[in-house]
């Protein structure tokens, strides 16, 4: 199929996916407290370690005092809601615990992550989390967020659980759903995209990556561009990922354009109109 291609070669952007926490980040850095990057991908031997850095600027008039802590982070089903707990394996550690920052100035926090030898290999998911409060009144946290995969044997597989499009679409797009679990070790990001096979029909519209954690399963909408005329068309929709699965459904739908729809509602009317109006002569 045309799209594989296409979805297969947007996994060197996988970098670039919006998380579900990045409305709460914004707010947060409107604030006054701002953290880069918020997201970190790590790879590396067990027994080893890496080396890396966060910026923590101060955006407020007034000095303030920022923690810095570490945890590790979840995600609901389905939902895809961050969850955080503290962490249950001490591999992060982070060159300081609080900092002063003036207005306006910023500061490099290091950290050092080192995973001990038989570490399990697959994803494991901390963050490094910086909070503050201004007056002494608003508490505002910020997680940078640290995707580590342990090397060794390592599957970002994933599968659908779920799908759904409706048999009678009406108007453009034509929207679609799919639930997707992880069922390897690792993350996985995802393509997803759709079309309509038959006549007048429009090439398939790839969506943004989505990540899929291990052991969870997420809930994504897509759409796919309908025809320009009215009929029966095979639909195929599903999703690449980065660690080169293709995984594919396949319906028949009844598609009409609001004018198919319209344009006989509007004669109907007109019938029924002129009718009553011979009845009152």
């Amino acid at each position: 199929m045309r799209w594989r291609l296409a979805i297969i070669a947007g996994a060197i952007v996988a970098l670039c996916i919006q998380p579900a926490a990045q409305a709460a980040t914004e707010d947060a850095a409107s604030k006054g407290l701002f953290v880069s990057p918020l997201r970190q991908y790590i790879s590396l031997d067990a027994g080893g370690s890496h080396d890396g850095s966060l910026t923590v600027a101060n955006n407020t008039p007034n000095p303030i005092n920022v923690t810095l802590s570490v945890e590790q982070f979840s995600v609901a089903n389905f939902t895809y809601d961050f969850t955080f707990l503290p962490a249950k394996e001490e591999w992060v550690k982070v060159g300081v615990t609080t900092i002063q920052l003036q207005p306006g100035k910023n500061s490099q926090v290091p950290f050092t992550i080192a995973p001990p030898p038989g570490s399990k290999p697959g994803g494991h998911y901390f963050s490094i989390v910086a909070s503050t409060s201004f007056d002494g009144v608003s508490n505002v946290r910020i997680a940078a967020l640290l995707y580590v995969t342990i090397k060794g044997q390592i599957s970002a597989a994933t599968q659908i659980v779920k799908d759904d499009l409706p048999f009678l679409a009406i108007g453009n797009p034509i929207p679609y759903q799919l639930q997707i679990k992880g069922t390897g070790n690792s993350h996985a990001f995802v393509f997803m995209a759709g079309q309509l096979h038959g006549f007048t029909a429009k090439d398939p519209t790839q969506e943004a990556a989505h990540i899929i954690l291990p052991d969870t399963t997420r809930v994504l909408s897509g759409t796919i561009q309908a025809p320009l005329l009215p009929g029966v068309y095979k639909a195929t929709f599903g999703y690449a990922s980065d660690s080169g699965e293709t995984k594919e459904k396949t319906r028949y739908i009844v598609y009409l354009p609001l004018w198919s729809v319209a344009i006989p509602a509007g004669l109907l009317l007109l019938w029924a109109a002129w009718r009553a109006r011979r009845r009152n002569l």
